[in-house]
């Protein structure tokens, strides 16, 4: 899919405003906890905040690979699935979303690449 020049900036834009507000959101929350006198509702709201960007992010992610991978061939939907069920797997064992996702990219890349 190429993108006009237009439109290529403003998913650089969009891109960046999202990486920004997923790295930014929980000082604005320790902030505003700091301010008020019921700390307890905004840090439970802060905890749960990371890990649902970065679900959501992936979801975003995934999703439109996977139904490509779905409309080209049972190779390259192999080569998703196997990917997702090695991160999911490493990220349970090791409890590191950096090895988990370099694992499942890693072995994604080696069955794309033999595929």
């Amino acid at each position: 899919m190429m993108l006009s020049f237009d439109k290529a900036w403003l998913a650089i834009a969009g891109m960046a405003l999202i990486t920004y507000f997923t790295r930014a959101m929980p000082f604005l929350f320790r902030k505003v906890k700091a301010k008020l006198s019921e700390p307890d509702k905004y840090s439970s709201m802060a905890a749960a905040l990371g890990p649902s960007l970065l679900a959501a992010i992936t979801v975003v992610t995934i999703l439109p690979g996977l139904q490509n991978a779905i409309n080209t061939g049972s190779t390259p939907l192999l080569s998703y699935l196997v990917g997702i069920v090695i991160t999911i797997f490493v990220l349970r064992i090791f409890h590191n979303a950096g090895l988990a996702v370099m694992s499942g990219v890693g072995i994604y890349f080696i069955l794309s690449f033999i595929g």
